[in-house]
């Protein structure tokens, strides 16, 4: 089954269906060193530096968060851990 974005206020889900949604969530790790086989919008807290920096897998590179400035986007630690889950 594929994952579904298409959810309707009021419908009754399948197991499936949130297996799917929930098994295809982002992974994230801590590390002085990048995951090997990243996933696009996998996050990684990089420990080479104090405090730690919070960068995602744009499906080509890593990206810092939180730097902000100009065009990108500047987003939360806090904001982070809550749309991982942790």
């Amino acid at each position: 089954m594929a994952v579904r974005t298409d959810f309707a206020v009021g419908e009754v889900l399948e197991a499936g269906d949130l297996n799917d949604t929930f098994a295809s969530k982002p992974t994230k790790t801590t590390g002085t060193s990048a995951p090997g086989t990243p996933a696009t919008g996998d996050i990684w807290f990089d420990t080479n530096s104090s405090p730690a920096a919070a960068k995602f897998y744009d499906g080509a590179s890593w990206q810092s968060l939180g730097s902000g400035g100009g065009a990108t986007a500047s987003i939360g630690l806090e904001a982070v851990f809550m749309m991982m889950g942790a």
